[in-house]
């Protein structure tokens, strides 16, 4: 990410007071991880919790890999049966990244 951009996000979110906008404008931004396990694929189940989801995902061939996230996270990102994502695996954790 390239630091004027980030300044000038801090310095726009100061001046109007929203932490939202620097949000908004950072997740704009493609990105690249160092995770080597990024396996995509589409939301088949959605398991609501009071805290957490639980998502599973298939990702063809009969392979499916599930994920637990925040309610928070899973909102966020819009995630639905038939949602293409992401699952970023790295160490014993498996995130999602949607576009």
């Amino acid at each position: 990410m390239d630091a004027l951009f980030v300044w000038r996000c801090r310095y726009f979110c100061k001046s109007v007071k929203s932490k939202r906008v620097m949000e908004t404008e950072i997740r704009n931004i493609k990105m690249e991880i160092s995770a080597r396990n990024a396996l995509a694929g589409t939301v088949v189940a959605f398991e609501e919790g009071v805290v957490t989801a639980v998502i599973t995902i298939d990702l063809g061939d009969g392979n499916h890999v599930v994920s637990s996230i925040t309610m928070d996270s899973a909102k966020r990102l819009g995630i639905s049966v038939g949602k293409k994502v992401t699952a970023i695996i790295k160490a014993s954790d498996v995130m999602l990244a949607v576009d």
